[in-house]
């Protein structure tokens, strides 16, 4: 049972019978960086919303309670850098 478990997730995951040449780019790609930097972006900007801090410069915390014009900036900045990552990626990385 087990190994017909293993054998589904190692099918799923595409590893196996010549399944590495596959790939139509290596991960380590700049391109892939930017795809990675903008969903770190984003899940910051999601994790801020919803805990009410924000990270800032020189590891500075921003409380949502405290100071809202400042929190709301850096979230904004978040998404919208997350955004244009990923859509760059989109935009480029797939020609």
């Amino acid at each position: 049972m087990e190994r017909g478990i293993c054998a589904v997730i190692l099918a799923l995951l595409g590893v196996g019978l010549g399944a590495q040449n596959t790939a139509p780019r290596q991960v380590s790609s700049p391109m892939y960086g930017l795809l990675l930097f903008g969903v770190f972006s984003l899940f910051l900007a999601v994790a801020g919303t919803c805990t009410g801090e924000a990270w800032a410069r020189f590891g500075r915390v921003v409380y949502r309670a405290k100071e809202p014009k400042q929190f709301w900036r850096l979230v904004a900045m978040y998404y919208l850098g997350g955004l244009c990552f990923i859509g760059y990626f989109l935009y480029v990385g797939w020609r």
